[in-house]
Order: C-alpha cells, then sequence, then structure tokens
C-alpha cells in the first residue's frame, strides 16, 4: 500500500524536470542555438539563478529588492547571456557585452558561490551556479570575463 504514494510521487517528479535540462544529451546544441548573433561562439554554460541588480549576496539583506531569476548562464566569447527555457527551446532574456564589464569576481558566503558581474554604469548582476560543478564553472567564466572586459 506504501508503495504507491511513493510511486505516483515519483512519477510527478520526474514529470517536473524541464526538457531543457542541463542533464539531456540536447543541452549544448540547445544553448548554442540561443546565442544572438554577434555574441561569438559558446564558451561555457550551466544552470543558474540571475540576482538582477545584485552585487554578490547584498540581496540577502533586502530580498523585497531582488527577484531570483532561474535559467542557463552562457557565456559566449564575446558576451554572457542569460537563457530560460520556452517550451522547445532557450531564449536569451539578458545579454551582457563583455566590452561593457568593468569587472567579474566571485562572491562567497558559507558554501555559496555567485559570480558577480560590474558593467561600466557601474551597476551589477549577481549569477549563482546551482550544479555540483558550479565552483569550478564559475572560476573559469570568472577568468574569462575578466580577460574580455579588460
Amino acid at each position: 500500500m506504501r508503495q504507491a504514494p511513493v510511486s505516483v510521487l515519483l512519477l510527478l517528479l520526474a514529470a517536473c524536470a524541464p526538457v531543457g535540462s542541463t542533464s539531456t544529451p540536447e543541452f549544448t546544441s540547445l544553448v548554442t542555438r540561443a546565442i544572438p548573433p554577434g555574441d561569438g561562439q559558446l564558451f561555457i554554460s550551466d544552470e543558474s539563478v540571475w540576482y538582477p541588480d545584485s552585487n554578490g549576496f547584498s540581496d540577502l539583506r533586502d530580498q523585497s529588492l531582488t527577484q531570483a531569476v532561474p535559467g542557463v548562464l552562457i557565456v559566449a566569447t564575446d558576451a554572457v547571456a542569460f537563457a530560460q527555457w520556452n517550451g522547445d527551446r532557450y531564449n536569451v532574456v539578458k545579454e551582457w557585452r563583455l566590452v561593457d564589464l568593468t569587472d567579474a569576481q566571485i562572491a562567497t558566503r558559507g558554501f555559496g558561490r555567485r559570480l558577480v558581474l560590474q558593467k561600466i554604469d557601474n551597476s551589477y548582476d549577481a549569477f549563482a551556479v546551482t550544479q555540483e560543478t558550479g565552483r569550478k564553472a564559475s572560476e573559469y567564466l570568472l577568468a574569462h570575463i575578466a580577460r574580455g572586459a579588460q
């Protein structure tokens, strides 16, 4: 009798998995197709949470100011983009040209790590990478963005 509720729960959880998940074999090709023309070639991408107008973990002090936006962080050779799944493809909802960035750094708080981008106008955006590989990926992103921002 107890197996039926567990089976139903597992079925519901499986149904909630997004088609555009990073665990699918098509992930890289889906992300590559989402890169806007002029942004260059795919450098690296990963699941992420975008914290608009946030410098590191500053949103923790006043959570009413920042909304967490789940999606995929894409770093191409000439830009950084953030995309969300739209049923059959990723749509870029925001992009940052590398020439418009003045700084890229990693902010830490406990076990959390966020890639922080500073733009020419002194505004910030932060990204938490949600997968196990996030730490290595964010360091790799940091190095690429820092080179492009110079």
